[in-house]
């Protein structure tokens, strides 16, 4: 049991801290896109392609199985590695390099750090988020009698506070919460009160209307982790704490805003959240932000200094 238990441990630090260099903030196991403007605060692994809108940043790497194509004066602060070709649209900016094995198509003005590296082998797959997942589904399984039950539909906003609950787990900080779907009225907030580990295992879907914000109380601190059997769609302008962890594929809407919880996870002391499809696409909003923290003193991969 304490072999499992410290192996488990390495896997949630692994998907929270962002801290390695193969461990990325958004994954999918297909394809990936962002709008224009978006911002994405850490690294970027899409099993087959990813393309990004005007002026979108990706303040980390990016590394595909097939193509990358980067829009008019977008910047990416580290490397681009593509199993086939790049495409870097007009006046944009790579700080590192860019390594492709049939392709290099520069737009006019378009910068680099360097070209024609070798391509590596993909530094993230899917297995990881499925073993996450299978983890996360445990808790539940192995704890109903202290997990709490979310009704499908949440018109109102709601605080939800573990000690009043009863919903912690005895002897650790994890609180676990268990939903067959959980579908969200426009502008509600859900407010997650204590210092906390949160994990909501949903079986089926995740959709989040229009401004909904989920949001740590003041004064909180914690991970929270979204582990979802199905698909999860963000609405727009909607923000939302932690990383989610979806089977299917992962949408956020316009000027959506999805970071870490807080400065910290309770268990691990980690940093970062992230999205990962396990199977399908992810997919970010125009002027959406995803990132680690929420704190102005950052460096460039929204990592606490």
């Amino acid at each position: 049991m304490l072999k499992r238990n410290l192996a488990l441990l390495g896997l949630i630090m692994s998907l929270s801290s962002h801290a390695a260099t193969d461990t990325p903030l958004l994954f999918g196991n297909t394809y990936i896109s962002t709008g224009d403007s978006a911002e994405v605060y850490g690294d970027i692994v899409a099993n087959t392609y990813l393309v990004t809108g005007a002026d979108a940043i990706v303040k980390g790497n990016i590394q595909t199985g097939t193509a990358v194509t980067t829009g008019a004066n977008g910047d990416v602060g580290g490397d681009i590695k593509a199993s086939t070709a790049i495409t870097l649209g007009a006046s944009s900016a790579v700080d590192g390099t860019v390594c492709y094995d049939t392709t290099l198509t520069r737009g006019a003005g378009s910068t680099t750090g360097g070209y024609n590296c070798p391509e590596s082998t993909m530094t993230y797959n899917r297995d990881q988020v499925i073993a996450a997942q299978d983890y996360y589904n445990g808790l539940t399984t192995e704890l109903t009698d202290v997990s709490n039950h979310i009704e499908p539909t949440m018109p109102l906003s709601v605080i939800l506070n573990p000690f009043n609950d009863s919903a912690n787990i005895t002897g650790t900080n994890t609180v676990v919460y268990d939903a067959v779907s959980l579908t969200t009225a426009a502008g509600i907030t859900l407010t997650l009160n204590g210092d906390y580990d949160w994990v909501f295992n949903i079986r089926d879907m995740l959709s989040l209307g229009a401004g909904t914000k989920i949001v740590l109380a003041n004064g909180s601190n914690g991970s929270v982790t979204w582990n979802i059997g199905g698909y999860a769609s963000i609405g727009a302008h909607a923000e939302i704490v932690g990383t989610i962890l979806a089977n299917g594929y992962i949408s956020t809407g316009l000027s959506s805003k999805i970071t870490a919880a807080g400065a910290y996870s309770v268990s691990t002391q980690s940093y970062c959240g992230g999205l990962f499809s396990a199977t399908s696409y992810v997919t970010i909003g125009a002027s959406s932000t995803v990132r680690c923290v929420q704190d102005e003193d950052e460096n460039s991969f929204g990592m606490p200094r």
